[in-house]
């Protein structure tokens, strides 16, 4: 009976119990039924006692086994997922190198499949192609082994099926012996290929900013606030600032600002640094003019603040550059205040003609003020009838071209016209493209009227000596015949006094000859130094000169 319980029990657990307590029963039954005896029966009942007590302690051991079996395949299969599914690479290698576990995650990461490394060696070779970088890995690896030692933070590259490097931080440890087997480790590797290039570029970067603080021309120092920021300390300052100050480094760094630049408050530069350090935006003051009893001039400031807190101030001596703003500015306010009080028409204007700046005879000339031409095409300014000429001409000022005493109409508010002579000259770029005209006018309206009755008057005077010259000679005809009848009709008393009065007259009409003469030279004289043209002159000349009998000299 004890085969059978305990077999039962053992691989069926409660329903073997079952199975056995039945059993046990059947047995007692059998021997009470068949044999009616007192003592046979209480030996019965003791062995079914003692069956159930078997069956009932086989029944517990077999679940505390069975439990234990299932608690660690739970165990085992949760480590395996663990594994399994970790985003680090892990794996087994015994101390000849074969490799007897290998996760996804270093499939992942290396490229090689499980079917193509386990029970294998020969992946070490195709991760580290290079012998020098393996002999390194292996005796360090080895090294790590003999000593007993944990290995920790071994970085070491891979070069991954598919050709690319990897950096691979590696902790390995010795596993717990198994009996008849060799010595296993679990080496968990950390893929870090973008924390090497991150640290990498991070170096770089600090190279870049150290280079570029030692080279930069400009003075550039470094602060960290003390006092709650009312005051600061200079971290670090760059060679520049040391030439500029004439300050060595050692004097500097570890002192308040304060200390260095005792006139820094007055000149509200500490306040600058009190408000980036608080808000942490940064700053470009305008320049300030500093000055102590070590140096003095004019500084043009960076502020800002870096991620470490610190604030970083880089600025520039523009002592020489304010100086030559102000000479400049004092010229521009010159020429600026000429020609606003010039007394002829001055204006500028862009390259698509506007107009930029006009003087105040400017304004007198077009009958506007700065304030409405400003912005505004020449094209406001030209008349209606020959406009399109105009702009021709002036567009062409835009690309270079020249205007000396080129007459243009001008327009008036008022719908009058001016007569002006215009001068231009355009003004280029460093790089040569014209940015802008300036012209200067000189308003003729008036003298073009004045010469038209110049000319009038002139033509008058011409006219009326060429009508004295056939006076002239129309009255020495009348005086000839005369003097023909006195001689003949006439005594000698008589006629004398009469030849002396015909003589008078004829004194008087050679006097009016010579002045004629004097006048046309004056004329003359006027044509050729002023420039005025009398119509109808050539014909008067010729009138003259055949009334008179003798051409002009």
């Amino acid at each position: 009976y004890y085969i059978p319980i305990v077999l039962a029990c053992f691989f069926y657990l409660k329903q073997g119990l079952l199975f056995s307590c039945i059993l046990s029963l059947v047995y007692f039954s059998l021997m009470i039924i068949y044999t009616r005896d007192m003592n046979i029966a209480i030996e019965a009942g003791t062995r079914t006692i003692i069956f159930a007590g078997v069956a009932g302690v086989v029944t517990y051991f077999s679940e505390l086994i069975r439990k234990s079996q299932d608690d660690l395949r739970r165990s085992s299969s949760f480590q395996e997922k663990i594994i399994e599914n970790a985003s680090v690479w892990m794996m087994v290698v015994d101390i000849n190198g074969i490799i007897h576990l290998w996760n996804t995650a270093a499939e992942l990461i290396s490229g090689y499949q499980k079917e193509e490394v386990l029970g294998e060696k020969t992946i070490w070779k195709s991760m580290h192609p290079d012998p020098d970088i393996k002999k390194k890995v292996t005796q360090t690896v080895r090294n790590a082994i003999m000593s007993d030692e944990e290995l920790k933070y071994f970085e070491t590259p891979i070069q991954a099926k598919n050709g690319d490097q990897r950096i691979i931080s590696w902790n390995i440890k010795e596993l717990p012996e198994i009996e008849d087997e060799d010595k296993k480790y679990l080496a968990i590797g950390i893929d870090i290929t973008e924390k090497v290039e991150s640290r990498r570029e991070l170096k770089k970067s600090r190279e870049r900013w150290a280079e570029i603080f030692s080279r930069n021309m400009n003075p550039i120092a470094l602060f960290r606030a003390v006092d709650d920021g009312n005051d600061f300390v200079f971290t670090d300052i760059n060679p520049a600032l040391e030439r500029v100050e004439k300050l060595p480094k050692e004097e500097v760094v570890g002192r308040k600002i304060t200390e260095i630049f005792p006139g820094i408050r007055e000149v509200g530069f500490l306040d600058v640094l009190k408000r980036v350090y608080k808000t942490g935006n940064p700053e470009h003051p305008e320049p300030s003019f500093y000055k102590d009893d070590r140096i003095e001039g004019w500084r043009n400031n960076m502020i800002y603040q870096l991620s470490t807190g610190e604030l970083v101030a880089t600025y520039e001596d523009v002592t020489d550059r304010v100086r030559a703003e102000a000479l400049i500015k004092e010229k521009h306010d010159y020429l600026e205040s000429l020609i606003s009080i010039a007394n002829v028409p001055i204006l500028t204007w862009n390259t698509s003609l506007e107009v930029t700046r006009i003087n105040h005879a400017c304004e007198a000339l077009i009958g506007r003020p700065y304030e409405e031409v400003l912005g505004k095409t020449l094209m406001t300014f030209a008349p209606a009838d020959h406009a399109d000429r105009i702009m021709e001409l002036l567009q062409s000022t835009v690309t270079g071209k020249r205007l000396e005493n080129v007459e243009m109409d001008v327009a008036k508010k008022d719908g009058t016209i001016r007569s002006v002579l215009w001068s231009t000259a355009t003004l280029f770029s460093r790089d040569g493209k014209p940015v802008a005209v300036i012209a200067q006018g000189r308003d003729i309206t008036r003298e073009k009227r004045l010469s038209r009755e110049n000319e009038a008057a002139l033509a008058q005077i011409q006219q009326n000596m060429a009508q004295l010259a056939i006076l002239n000679d129309e009255m020495r005809n009348p005086l000839t015949v005369i003097m023909t009848h006195v001689e003949m009709s006439m005594d000698e008393e008589q006629a004398m006094f009469i030849f002396e009065q015909i003589q008078r007259i004829d004194d008087i009409v050679n006097n009016l000859d010579i002045r004629w003469m004097k006048s046309e030279k004056v004329l003359n004289a006027m044509r050729k130094y002023y420039h005025i043209q009398v119509p109808g002159t050539e014909m008067k000349e010729e009138t003259h000169s055949s009334v008179h009998g003798f051409k002009d000299r």
